[in-house]
């Protein structure tokens, strides 16, 4: 379920072609995939993705991207769902080549930095997550942008900033679409 959120929250998108030749597994795998429902909204700098599979259960993200504006590389993901214990968790994609035990600061605009500790790596990015208790939901509402400050292991700053434009807009339309 994990990784099948992790791909939806990087907006990768793959389709399922088959042959004649494929078996009867192939193809009910296919059918599964071919039943999928996806559809996003773009709200400011965020967007709203959600898919419901076959059987109506539906999953929805808010999320955000940072791309480098040249390779269109993405540098940074932040995105917010619910986990599994249905408390809201937001889930940060740094680039690979970090520095893992410094982890990541992260800082709401006008509020004290925090520490992100890296969970996992894998080939797309280093990932690490935290709870948003609804003190921290309701300054993401206020602030002006999210800075995140990532250090390389030769100690080179790396920082990034996320938009909230659009986000309380973005994040009642996901509460909306999540509830549904």
């Amino acid at each position: 379920m994990y990784l099948v959120r992790l791909v939806m929250v990087m907006g990768v998108a793959f389709s399922v072609s088959m042959s004649a030749s494929h078996s009867a597994v192939a193809q009910s795998k296919s059918s599964e995939v071919a039943a999928t429902k996806q559809w996003n909204h773009n709200i400011g700098d965020w967007v709203v993705a959600c898919s419901q599979d076959a059987e109506a259960k539906k999953t929805c993200v808010l999320s955000q991207s940072l791309s480098n504006a040249s390779t269109r590389q993405t540098l940074a993901a932040l995105s917010f769902s619910k986990g599994a214990t249905d408390k809201l968790q937001a889930t940060l994609r740094s680039p690979l080549g970090v520095s893992l035990a410094e982890g990541v600061q992260m800082t709401v605009e006008g509020q004290a930095p925090f520490a992100v500790a890296y969970r996992t790596c894998l080939t797309i990015g280093c990932f690490g997550g935290f709870e948003v208790n609804p003190a921290l939901l309701a300054n993401l509402r206020k602030a002006g942008k999210i800075s995140i400050a990532i250090q390389t292991p030769q100690n080179q700053a790396l920082n990034l900033n996320f938009s909230m434009v659009g986000f309380p807009k973005a994040f009642d339309m996901y509460v909306q679409e999540a509830g549904k």
